[in-house]
């Protein structure tokens, strides 16, 4: 991540923070369902991380950057979707 509120010295802004939290709060219970408990784990670290009181830039970006890596790791391992087969 090259930019964005997490890579900033500056707090981010609260309604961001929050509404981010909430979207990784429903991620993780997603995840569970469909087993794949370790994207559901990175993605309630990022959860909790925003909503620690102040929350850490730096944190919140090394778990922002192991949540993209395990989504990313779960795609390389899916199979094609009907429309990417075409």
């Amino acid at each position: 991540m090259a930019h964005g509120w997490l890579t900033a010295d500056a707090p981010a802004p609260e309604a961001s923070a929050l509404d981010l939290a909430r979207v990784l709060h429903k991620l993780a219970g997603t995840a569970a369902m469909f087993g794949e408990p370790a994207l559901g784990e990175a993605a309630a670290a990022l959860e909790r991380a925003l909503v620690a009181a102040p929350p850490s830039g730096p944190t919140c970006v090394a778990l922002a950057e192991a949540l993209l890596a395990e989504g990313r790791a779960l795609a390389d391992t899916a199979p094609p979707s009907r429309s990417a087969r075409g």
